[in-house]
Parts: C-alpha cells; structure tokens; sequence
C-alpha cells in the first residue's frame, strides 16, 4: 500500500501560497468543522488569475459520518464566503 504524498491537518493546507491553477474539493466541505476556513485556505493556494475552486457540497444528502457532518449548504451561502 503506498503512503500518502501528503497530509492536510484541517488547519493548514501543506503548500506554498499561490502554488495551483485551482483547487478542486467535492463533498468534504460539510465535514470542516470551520467551512470559512478551509476556503479562505484554498484561496491561499492558489495562483493569481488561477482558474479558481471547484466546489460541490452535499445538501439534500442524508447525514453520514457522524459526528462530523456538520453543515448544509445553499448557494448563498457559499457565495458569501
């Protein structure tokens, strides 16, 4: 079994600022126990006139691994981040 390349603490992502064209996250953002956060720490990475996030969330999706399920998500919402 190959180890993984790298390891995300939920704090900081382990990369230098502005280091991707974009940053792709699907169905992990309901499990951050601070959403904003995690955002604003993609946004970190990723390059100026970097192509930007791609984001899909659950939210019509029953709840699952509990207990860290922590949010639903409308647009508005995510657009105000």
């Amino acid at each position: 079994m190959k180890a993984p390349d790298y390891f995300y603490d939920g704090q900081m992502l382990p990369f230098n600022g502005r280091s991707f064209d974009g940053v792709i996250n699907t169905q992990v953002l309901e499990h951050a126990p601070n959403a904003r956060s995690m955002l604003l720490e993609m946004n970190r990475v990723i390059k100026l006139g970097g192509v930007g996030n791609f984001i899909s969330v659950a939210m019509l999706w029953q709840e699952h691994e509990e207990p860290y399920d922590f949010a639903r998500f409308t647009s508005f919402v995510l657009l105000s981040c």
